[in-house]
């Protein structure tokens, strides 16, 4: 609430981020996210930013991004062009309807594709998705930022297909776009003993939709 505040949080992150950035380059770490889902601070405080991300560049020599959020976030970001790829968490609503059929899933895209490719020409940029992912249940594609606490979700029924064909629409609309950089998916649970193929959460593991990513990746691979 107050400048002092402020000032003592940035200080405190920006010690952190320093150790990751000296860290990423001793392990010759490809790309490193400099923040995630910060806008009461990048619109507090957005010349600390551009301080941060100058010292962060004189430590490490790797690829740049920043992780913002789909619903406004990105528009307020004012350093894009001093990074490598423009990071979005990208939970965009999709639909309007439970059990979607894919033709209406990819439909959803097309607002979104349009803001993303604008933006990727505005700052001359690749985007990258920081986030992404569809839980298994039959509302994936109308709300895909809830959680698994939220009410709604609770109420929800499991849908195995619903998040395959979430998958595949994302696939088939962003896949082969000159823009696009790529995605790190949410979530891929490694530990099989708590993972359950009856279970709603984010995770594709043991599912169709994982069927979906190895497809997709190994056309890539061919």
């Amino acid at each position: 609430e107050s400048e002092e505040e402020w000032s003592n949080w940035f200080e405190s992150y920006q010690k952190n981020i320093i150790h990751h950035a000296k860290m990423s380059e001793d392990l010759n770490i490809e790309l490193l996210c400099i923040g995630a889902e910060f806008k009461s601070s990048i619109l507090q405080q957005p010349e600390k930013w551009d301080d941060l991300i100058e010292e962060i560049k004189t430590i490490y020599s790797g690829k740049l991004t920043y992780a913002a959020n789909w619903d406004s976030e990105y528009a307020e970001v004012k350093f894009w062009e001093k990074l490598d790829y423009i990071g979005i968490q990208a939970y965009f609503p999709l639909t309007n309807l439970k059990n979607p059929p894919l033709k209406e899933i990819k439909k959803g895209w097309k607002k979104h594709l349009t803001m993303l490719e604008e933006l990727s020409e505005k700052y001359d940029k690749p985007i990258l998705f920081s986030e992404i992912g569809y839980r298994s249940d039959e509302t994936a594609t109308i709300r895909p930022w809830e959680w698994d606490s939220s009410e709604a979700v609770k109420a929800s029924r499991m849908s195995n297909a619903t998040q395959q064909l979430a998958y595949e629409a994302l696939f088939q609309k962003l896949w082969k776009k000159d823009w696009f950089a790529g995605m790190y998916f949410w979530q891929w649970h490694n530990d099989s003993r708590n993972i359950s193929r009856d279970s709603l959460d984010f995770t594709p593991r043991f599912k169709p939709a994982e069927n979906t990513m190895a497809k997709w990746y190994g056309i890539e691979a061919k």
